[in-house]
Parts: C-alpha cells; sequence; structure tokens
C-alpha cells in the first residue's frame, strides 16, 4: 500500500511538472504576443526544482523500509527517513521554493483573466 501510495505521489509531482512546462510555453508565446517583460524563464527553474523532488521521491521510492542494522550504517538511513536533512534540501525545499515561484509567476502573468475590469 505503501508502494502505491508513494507511486501516486510521484506521478503526482510528475503532472505538476508537465503542467509548468506548459505554462512556460504558453507564457512565451503570450509575452512575446503583448511585448511584455520576459519572465517566462522562471517557469523552467520552476519545473527544475519540482524535478529535483520528483527524482528524489523515485529514490525514496526504491527504499522505502531500510533495514537498520550492521548492513546499513546509520549515516545511510539519514537519505531514508523523512525528516533527515538530506529529505529536507532536495525534496521539500525544492518542491516548495518552486511551488512558490511558479505561483507568484502565474498570478503576475494571468491574473488579469480574473481581475474585474471596468470599461
Amino acid at each position: 500500500m505503501r508502494l502505491l501510495i508513494a507511486l501516486v505521489g510521484t506521478v503526482g509531482l510528475g503532472a505538476i511538472l508537465l503542467a509548468l512546462l506548459i505554462l512556460a510555453h504558453l507564457t512565451q508565446k503570450w509575452e512575446a504576443v503583448a511585448r511584455s517583460n520576459s519572465y517566462y524563464r522562471l517557469f523552467y527553474v520552476a519545473a527544475a526544482l519540482v524535478g529535483v523532488a520528483s527524482l528524489v521521491r523515485v529514490v525514496r521510492m526504491g527504499h522505502l523500509s531500510p533495514v537498520v542494522g550492521p548492513s546499513i550504517p546509520s549515516a545511510q538511513v539519514l537519505l531514508y527517513e523523512p525528516q533527515s536533512w538530506f529529505y529536507l534540501c532536495f525534496y521539500y525545499i525544492p518542491l516548495a521554493t518552486g511551488l512558490t515561484i511558479s505561483l507568484w509567476l502565474t498570478w503576475r502573468n494571468w491574473g488579469w483573466l480574473l481581475r474585474e475590469q471596468d470599461s
């Protein structure tokens, strides 16, 4: 069951990555038409950060339940625990940073669709 949940979570991150790439392409086209400042490259940065988080999750899927004992040193066990520094630095921080960048950029570029305009 844990493997199924981990697999679905990884597919979800892949879907977010694909959505960010589509938004980058659409924003690039829109900024070319509107002749506005070019910030679409930040979507690619956000997609790369989400990609790093996705890769760490895939690596973690292969090691869902490590056996702690004499065969695995305690330094390696830190790679597998979700509360470890490795998981914090290479999963949570890149994921949160990438999603924050994409949220800000999406609101900046596409927020006009939600705002009321007086004509």
